[in-house]
């Protein structure tokens, strides 16, 4: 199994406008500063990166996925601008709007390896989230009705100042949900400019549940609801416990690691899918070594060479081994 270097997280955040004087979403750049600045800590930090993509065109979005240096490290894709629940309302290279319909977006963001959240934060997006679950899209954040422009501003800072500070994707979430609630109440459907295709004034009743939703694929075989966006490793008495945990949801080698199924005073047992053979399998990974660790190497490598070559079935079959870096450390 070949080294592997733990990789930086990055957030991708794209934000498109309309640039008629009706349509046109005054709070979208104080968003876009706010979120920078709400993620500030994690970023000076190295915890995470920040790919920002201002009045974003489809290409512009496309060839940030197909660089190779971002590659299976774009965990979030976050859209705000106005959209439906058909399409996410783009810009063009000539200063008008261009589509980006839902089922090209949801096949286009269903191949990407690792990402873990999409969050479109338009009007009525609600019917992307199925689409989206379908193609493996492990959370998905979406709306069931019009926007305010301003709550969304608001919504999208508190959300991701709490996954900067370390809470899972439902901490942050529930934050975010509590916090508009508290500013505003239940007078979340007044008048005001929203994000919707449509320019008319939303002249709905006010109503207690706030349009944002989240959604997790059902079945998955890890929680998507209390992944983070990072781990902090501790120098304390349960520090493996934290090294343990953090490795859930990366790629190692073949395998990506899918669940923690115990530890043991040698390592820890993980649940991991060969992505090649599509086929699951228990990978276990040593505690750190500080002295000792080319013998411990020796009889590892050794151990297994061993254990392949039996066949029985009372007998664990040893498929591979191999040396990784984890965190910066062997």
């Amino acid at each position: 199994m070949p080294d592997t270097t733990a990789k930086t997280p990055v957030i991708v955040m794209a934000y498109a406008n309309e640039r008629t004087e009706d349509g046109f979403l005054r709070e979208l750049t104080t968003e876009m500063k706010e979120v920078m600045n709400a993620l500030e800590p994690a970023v000076q930090k190295g915890r995470v990166h920040l790919k920002l993509i201002p009045a974003a065109t489809q290409e512009e979005i496309a060839a940030v996925f197909q660089d190779e240096w971002y590659q299976e490290r774009i965990w979030i894709f976050h859209y705000s601008g106005h959209a439906d629940g058909d399409e996410l309302w783009l810009e063009d290279e000539n200063g008008g709007n261009k589509s980006f319909f839902s089922l090209g977006l949801a096949r286009f963001l269903g191949v990407q390896k690792g990402l873990k959240l999409v969050f479109l934060n338009g009007c009525a997006t609600k019917m992307h989230t199925p689409l989206l679950l379908e193609k493996n899209i492990p959370a998905v954040i979406t709306t069931s009705e019009k926007i305010k422009d301003d709550m969304a501003r608001d919504f999208a800072r508190h959300f991701y100042r709490g996954m900067a500070s370390g809470a899972n994707i439902e901490e942050s979430f529930g934050e975010a949900e509590g916090l508009i609630l508290a500013a505003v109440g239940n007078n979340h459907f007044s008048a005001s400019a929203t994000r919707s295709l449509f320019w008319e004034e939303d002249t709905e009743a006010a109503k207690l549940d706030l349009p944002w939703k989240i959604s997790f694929k059902e079945g998955a075989s890890w929680f998507p609801a209390q992944w983070r966006l990072f781990h902090e490793l501790k120098e304390a008495d349960n520090a493996e416990d934290f090294l343990a945990e953090a490795l859930i949801g990366q790629t190692i080698g073949n395998y990506e690691i899918l669940e923690l199924l115990g530890t043991g005073s040698m390592g820890s047992v993980y649940k991991v899918l060969h992505k090649n053979f599509n086929e699951e399998r228990a990978m276990k990974i040593t505690h750190r070594v500080v002295e000792g660790y080319d013998l411990l190497k020796d009889v590892v490598f050794a151990g297994n060479k061993g254990l392949s070559s039996i066949n029985h079935p009372n007998v664990v079959k040893s498929h591979d081994v191999g040396e990784t870096i984890l965190f910066g450390q062997k």
